[in-house]
């Protein structure tokens, strides 16, 4: 175990990996809601945040997706 962290438990590690599925799916629908002609720099930039959303989203589910999650103390 590295100085500094825990072992998240089984239990809080699934919890979480619950609410991060969840918000992806949020955040999928509503890329999906959008127009699909973006005619404003504002529309652009908004799909843009929601893709860099769901990519960060996807690489914090493959690290609780791992059997082993350590977080800091």
């Amino acid at each position: 175990m590295p100085p500094g962290t825990r072992l998240m438990p089984e239990e809080e590690r699934q919890e979480t990996l619950n609410d991060l599925k969840g918000a992806r799916r949020e955040t999928e629908i509503e890329i999906e809601r959008l127009p699909f002609v973006m005619k404003t720099l504002q529309m652009k930039q908004h799909k843009a945040d929601l893709e860099a959303k769901v990519d960060k989203l996807d690489k914090a589910i493959a690290t609780f997706s791992k059997q082993k999650v350590y977080v800091q103390i």
